[in-house]
């Protein structure tokens, strides 16, 4: 009798034990999964039922008219618009723009604080270059990460691209007009190409004919594949034919195709790892050295070799990276 107890009472401790452990991994992992099964247009849906709020909330507003007017400054404005727009952010350019330049005035105080100025000389010669430094630092910086956030939305749609379409194809099979096979899409599929199929199921819906959205749709996600869809589509759309059947000859060339890269980027591997250390490592020596030794240039700072001496090394530096990166970059 004892001995039975004390099975019930290891028992009963085994499967409250199980279930705490099934509790909080569905409470760390669960949620997760679950917000990653979905697509951030239905997650907007599920909490808001108004599908114009949620269509305004992940719609970007362009850049106004009169500062694409002004010329050069309204130009950079709108490649940092559309860069934020295809890197799949929310925040509006003017926040971007403004933290560069918070970013920008703060790396040039850093920096003039830190550097040796002995002399009126040292400092005009200086600070040309610590504002060349802060800019490539304060604007730079953020663009790269632009770029690499919007590269990886890219190669990431252009990965769900196929399925995408077999699902548009299926739809059209089944006798669904192309409105309907679109919006399955954003019903089964996750983000990045789920939210922007809804978007232009959206916009459609709102007033624009299926070009005009697919098109936009184009300039958000600027996508070579995604325009060959377009492309179908809008013949199609003013020619008629066998839509399903050129959609399925258009996923299998797709398929091929990020075959192709995925082939590519494997035996490039080795190189693409050689050129970022090789990139890094004079990078951080130096970080290192100025952290060891904060005093190792500073004899040589008021020399007028000095800054020329920079100016060539930083230069070929970077001539290095760039042929570096064109070596183990392809176009496919």
């Amino acid at each position: 009798m004892v001995v039975n107890s004390l099975i019930l009472f290891y028992g009963a401790v085994f499967l409250a034990t199980l279930l705490v452990v099934e509790v909080i991994y569905y409470v760390v992992f669960g949620g997760n999964a679950q917000r990653k099964a979905i697509n951030r247009r239905l997650l907007l849906l599920s909490k808001q039922k108004d599908s114009l709020k949620v269509y305004e909330t992940l719609r970007r507003q362009t850049p106004s008219a009169w500062l694409m007017a002004i010329g050069g400054i309204g130009q950079i404005y709108s490649w940092l618009d559309r860069l934020i727009t295809q890197s799949g952010f929310e925040s509006k350019t003017r926040n971007v723009m403004a933290l560069m330049i918070a970013l920008t005035v703060a790396v040039f105080i850093t920096l003039f604080n830190f550097l040796p100025i002995k002399s009126l000389i040292n400092f005009i010669s200086v600070t040309p270059v610590i504002l060349v430094g802060s800019f490539l630092i304060g604007f730079g910086g953020p663009a790269l990460f632009l770029q690499r956030c919007r590269d990886k939305r890219k190669a990431l749609f252009n990965e769900q691209l196929p399925n995408a379409i077999d699902v548009i194809v299926r739809s059209l099979k089944a006798g669904h007009p192309i409105n309907a096979a679109m919006e399955l899409v954003t019903l089964e599929m996750p983000d990045p190409i789920g939210t922007e199929f809804g978007l232009a199921v959206d916009e459609m819906t709102y007033g624009l004919d299926i070009q005009e959205a697919l098109e936009n749709m184009s300039d958000r996600v600027d996508l070579a594949d995604f325009e060959f869809m377009v492309v179908s589509i809008s013949i199609q759309y003013e020619t008629g034919g066998n839509l399903a059947e050129i959609l399925e000859n258009l996923s299998k060339i797709i398929r091929d195709r990020y075959s192709l890269k995925r082939k590519v980027k494997a035996l490039s591997s080795e190189g693409r790892i050689s050129a970022v250390l090789l990139a890094v490592l004079p990078v951080m020596t130096i970080f290192g050295l100025m952290l060891s030794s904060p005093d190792y240039y500073g004899d040589v700072v008021d020399d007028p070799l000095f800054i020329k001496v920079i100016s060539i090394v930083i230069g070929m530096f970077l001539i290095g990276n760039y042929i570096m990166y064109r070596l183990v970059n392809f176009r496919y």
